[in-house]
């Protein structure tokens, strides 16, 4: 179960979820506005995922409503937006890891 930062996220990668107040966020000052427990929470928790031995792109794929092209694929875009949210990176285009 993801927590409901995660989820927030991955949500704003799916084409065809609208939020009730119709506003999208950006993922990055989302981040930025959470207290310091937060981040490192959601920063432990992305970690955690993207090391587990079972990581499937249906975990993620089941928040951002986009179909993976493999596991792989589905691994590099949690490295690349936890770099983005978290390092000097920037924003994955979701587009590059699709099917």
């Amino acid at each position: 179960m993801f927590s409901a930062e995660l989820k927030n996220i991955l949500i704003e990668y799916d084409p065809n979820a609208m939020r009730p107040d119709q506003e999208k966020i950006d993922p990055k000052p989302f981040v930025q506005s959470l207290n310091e427990a937060q981040k490192k929470s959601l920063m432990t928790e992305i970690d955690n995922l993207i090391r587990a031995d079972d990581f499937s792109q249906n975990l993620i794929s089941q928040y951002s409503g986009e179909e993976f092209e493999s596991d792989g694929a589905a691994k590099k875009f949690m490295l690349r937006l936890n770099k983005y949210l978290f390092e000097k990176g920037d924003e994955p285009d979701i587009s590059d890891y699709l099917a």
